[in-house]
């Protein structure tokens, strides 16, 4: 999970992250007579930069989960939820699409990144996606991949997801915008309990920008 770190200016190098990934920069703007107390309380050498009364904070990260979604059900809304309970050759506890059965086990859970979203101005959930991920390419995925989400989950990527018409209904001409990047299907190979800032680690391949 991503921690943003107040430190003083000569902050230690060093990570609390899960591999290499993108820079990210949050700014926090602080009480000076507050930094060195909350700085004491949370520092982890991450690298930090005073500029007046704010505080730069870079946290390396590498792929993570953003957000989970479940289908409650059919056109219904996608549920927004903090952690969810993955079932091995099942799926998603709760989620509509779940099942162990016939061509669809190989469709148990849908993986989109948001940079993807964000590019065609969608917001998380808006394609049906369980999980929205951040620093993970899935145009690069192939079938047979698996990656390991968490400490525990580990999930198998089955291919591609083809844009339904149900995308036209979001935007007219968006099926068609997203075809080939909506996403990547997969099966649950191994179960568990994941959560929004779990790291996404590609055991087989390359795939993590």
């Amino acid at each position: 999970m991503r921690d943003y770190i107040i430190g003083p200016r000569s902050g230690a190098a060093g990570s609390a992250s899960a591999g290499e990934g993108s820079e990210r920069e949050t700014r926090l703007r602080v009480d000076r007579g507050l930094l060195a107390s909350m700085a004491l309380a949370v520092y982890l050498g991450q690298q930090a930069e005073q500029e007046g009364d704010t505080m730069v904070v870079r946290s390396h990260m590498g792929a993570y989960i953003v957000s989970l979604q479940l289908c409650v059900g059919h056109r219904e809304p996608m549920s927004s939820v903090e952690s969810a309970r993955v079932i091995v050759g099942f799926g998603i506890e709760g989620d509509r699409h779940a099942t162990g059965e016939g061509v669809r086990a190989a469709r148990q859970v849908l993986l989109m990144d948001e940079e993807t979203l964000e590019a065609f101005g969608l917001v998380h959930g808006e394609v049906r996606e369980n999980i929205t991920t951040s620093g993970l390419d899935p145009t690069l995925l192939q079938e047979g991949q698996r990656l390991a989400l968490g400490g525990q989950v580990v999930l198998q990527i089955t291919g591609p997801c083809a844009p339904c018409a149900r995308m036209d209904e979001i935007r007219p001409g968006l099926r068609q915008e997203l075809d080939g990047r909506r996403g990547m299907l997969a099966s649950v190979v191994r179960g568990g309990t994941i959560r929004a800032g779990d790291a996404i680690e590609v055991l087989e391949g390359a795939a993590a920008s």
